[in-house]
């Protein structure tokens, strides 16, 4: 386990205003959400984080201010690939969650990359200026 404190300059991606969100922050958390997904959980299958909105994924901007070093959190939901199910749980509606996500419906990484795409989306949608709106709760 890693401690992710702010006095190391770590932050939630909710948290970066929108001007602030280059595309090498989008590339890094795309590169390290497929990096996620290609682990090898035991017997050929691969994970799902679950719940991959901006407050569950830390960024920390690289002292050459070019790069990025990106970490998940919040493993509550996760699971294996089109084997684990989300728990039975009611979902906030206001986040845009793949359709495919429910209550007991099976997991899939299409569902995380949904949201890390959206991440960006939504944001440009509802806050130009301000930060990410996918911060709601489950």
């Amino acid at each position: 386990m890693e401690h992710l404190a702010p006095d190391q300059g770590w932050k939630r991606l909710s948290d970066f205003p929108l001007p602030q969100r280059t595309a090498a922050l989008k590339a890094a958390v795309q590169q390290a959400l497929t990096m996620a997904h290609a682990v090898d959980v035991g017997e050929g299958r691969v994970a799902v984080h679950g719940d991959c909105r901006g407050p569950n994924i830390m960024v920390r901007e690289e002292r050459d201010g070019g790069a990025f070093d990106v970490r998940f959190i919040d493993f509550d939901w996760a699971g294996v690939h089109e084997v684990d199910a989300y728990p039975m749980v009611l979902l906030t509606p206001e986040i845009p969650w793949h359709p495919g996500v429910g209550p007991g419906r099976v997991l899939h990484q299409a569902h995380d990359t949904h949201l890390v795409k959206r991440e960006w989306e939504w944001g440009q949608e509802r806050g130009r200026e301000g930060r990410s709106q996918l911060t709601g709760g489950a």
